[in-house]
């Protein structure tokens, strides 16, 4: 016949060490549930479920809510006249504290048709200053604003108008020779 090996009590016991009573008392004021596993005998830690806390608010460091951009020319700043193929130098600030605002400026005429100088010109936060040379001898003579529409993708456009008009006048006639 076979030999039948028979394990030994001790080994049907648990074995409870410092370590282990230590590890169990702090599982439980830490809150973990303790259940046996059939036929064991041996506590095993559970941990209660966890139901998740929504996330706290954060501070709103923009001040409130996001606000449109601001244009605000510093040239032309009053009507101004100058000869046909001269050039005009643009200035501009861009305010947007919350994002990178795009400007684009155009020369309006008396018709109120735009021709675009500067397109889509970025903004760095929260301000940023721009300028722009423009060359009128591709230009009509006539008088012509300079308006800026400012966009953040948030708000709507911006129009802005340049306190001071453009008006572009013929060049004399060469003297004779």
């Amino acid at each position: 016949m076979g030999t039948t090996r028979r394990t030994p009590a001790y080994m049907n016991r648990p074995t409870w060490t410092l370590g282990t009573a230590i590890g169990l008392a702090l599982a439980v004021l830490a809150g973990c549930q303790f259940i046996n596993f059939p036929g064991t005998g041996i506590p095993t830690p559970t941990n209660p479920p966890i139901t998740p806390e929504p996330p706290a608010p954060q501070p709103d460091t923009s001040g409130g809510e996001n606000r449109a951009p601001v244009v605000t020319f510093q040239w032309p700043t009053s009507p101004l006249s100058i000869q046909n193929g001269a050039t005009v130098n643009i200035q501009w600030t861009v305010m947007d504290p919350e994002d990178s605002a795009r400007v684009t400026i155009f020369a309006r005429d008396a018709n109120g048709s735009d021709s675009v100088l500067v397109s889509g010109q970025p903004g760095t936060p929260p301000q940023s200053k721009h300028s722009f040379i423009w060359k009128t001898d591709n230009f009509s003579d006539g008088t012509y604003q300079i308006v800026a529409n400012a966009s953040d993708g948030k708000n709507p456009i911006v129009t802005t108008i340049a306190p001071g008009a453009v008006t572009i006048v013929p060049r004399p006639p060469p003297p004779p020779p």
